[in-house]
């Protein structure tokens, strides 16, 4: 079996930790009695068609600004919160990095190129640029909100082989989300559900990347 030219990594579940409830406590907290317009607007599974994404779905494919989001948000919880309020909240979701995972960047880079696509919005981009210094690991960044395609579409997945300029099966995907890797094999791309750093070794192993 051939060696990945290019691995891409998901970002939230598997290089960062999450707590992606986070912000929908806070808002609810603020507004209890909008519980289930809140969680439609926070949706962020991507599974739906696209004119039934949420708000927070299509902050993520770059549709809504901040300042627009910040605006749905407030119709709901209140015209009185700050966007400096509103920030925070969302960026209570980040909780750290996956110092485990993260341990393996450096010897696989010097294996395969890397790559990262993560379905998010600007405040966790910008975040997660500005606090990880690994990021600088990948050659190839890719953000939904960015390229406003989102995973498992298949053409979030053709639009990093693009990037890199390589066959679908010259590249390997690892993702935390099952959905995620099936698309990522549906256009003929390697693929790897991320289970846990070790895991995640055995599973490079089979795809004869050894670390």
């Amino acid at each position: 079996m051939s060696i990945p030219k290019l691995i891409c990594f998901d970002l939230g579940g598997v290089l960062v930790r999450l707590d992606p409830l986070s912000a929908q406590r806070t808002f609810l907290s603020l507004a209890p009695q909008h519980s289930e317009t809140l969680e439609r607007l926070l949706r962020d599974d991507f599974v739906h068609d696209q004119e039934h994404f949420s708000e927070n779905e299509s902050f993520q494919l770059g549709h809504l600004s901040t300042t627009e989001y910040f605006s749905r948000v407030r119709s709901i919880i209140g015209e009185q919160h700050t966007d400096g309020q509103l920030k925070a909240a969302l960026l209570t979701v980040i909780v750290g990095d996956e110092p485990e995972t993260v341990r393996l960047l450096e010897p696989l880079s010097k294996i395969a190129r890397l790559a990262c696509f993560s379905n998010t919005h600007p405040l966790h981009w910008n975040y997660m640029l500005e606090s990880f210094a690994w990021m600088s690991s990948f050659e190839i960044q890719m953000a939904s909100h960015l390229c406003r395609i989102a995973k498992p579409a298949p053409g979030a997945f053709r639009a990093i082989c693009e990037q890199a300029q390589l066959r679908s099966e010259e590249c390997l995907f690892i993702d935390d989300r099952l959905v995620n890797v099936e698309g990522a094999r549906n256009i003929g791309m390697r693929a790897i559900q991320f289970q846990g750093p070790r895991a995640l070794i055995a599973s490079l192993e089979a795809e004869g990347i050894f670390l």
